[in-house]
């Protein structure tokens, strides 16, 4: 019996455990029924919002895919990767040992996600069955262009941080990520408030 705090594996992919916590759930849940009532009618909704939440979730899987299976590639062991409320994470059992390493592995997310954005772009040009193609390209797009911002603990800022380290070493490397991450934290609150539709 798994506990509350512990995430419920569910499969493997491509020999790496996929897990998945139960604030996941609990996101499904409250999306789908916000849906359901939002939609032309209850079940439409309901099945509208599955479909959605199903494609956002696939393409952060697909997300983190990119960053374990180059990981692999270097020499590092994934333990898993977990879906959770915010999103979801590849858990590493090794460190990057280089700050190239470290660079490649953390690139490697945003750019599957803009590699998926830009098919998903080319198979509009078939059709958009559902609007599926359409929200499987936002997606991944907002995804990408998310994780590039420089702010620990997204993919940005361990870039930014693998970036400086040769310059100016580890500690103080993370210490000017960190600092980084800050500005744009304030940057992009005082733009929520100031633009709308930011």
């Amino acid at each position: 019996m798994f506990g509350l705090t512990k995430p419920m594996p569910i499969g493997k992919l491509f020999g790496i455990k996929l897990t998945i916590s139960w604030s996941f759930l609990v996101l499904v849940a409250v999306f789908a029924l916000f849906s359901a009532f939002q939609g032309p009618s209850f079940l439409l909704g309901l099945i509208g919002g599955v479909i959605v939440l199903g494609l956002l979730f696939a393409s952060v899987v697909i997300h983190e895919l990119g960053h374990s299976l180059v990981a692999q590639r270097l020499g590092i062991r994934i333990a898993e990767i977990e879906l959770h409320f915010f999103g979801g994470a590849a858990k590493m059992i090794d460190l990057p040992k280089t700050p190239r390493d470290q660079l490649i592995v953390a690139a490697a997310g945003p750019a599957v996600s803009f590699m998926v954005a830009g098919i998903s772009g080319l198979l509009l040009l078939v059709g958009n069955p559902l609007g599926i193609v359409s929200t499987l390209l936002w997606a991944n797009v907002m995804l990408g262009a998310f994780n590039l911002i420089p702010a620990l603990p997204t993919d940005g800022g361990r870039i930014l941080r693998a970036a400086l380290t040769p310059h100016y070493g580890p500690l103080d490397a993370t210490r000017m990520a960190v600092k980084v991450a800050r500005v744009a934290t304030i940057a992009i609150g005082l733009g929520a408030l100031v633009v709308p539709g930011f």
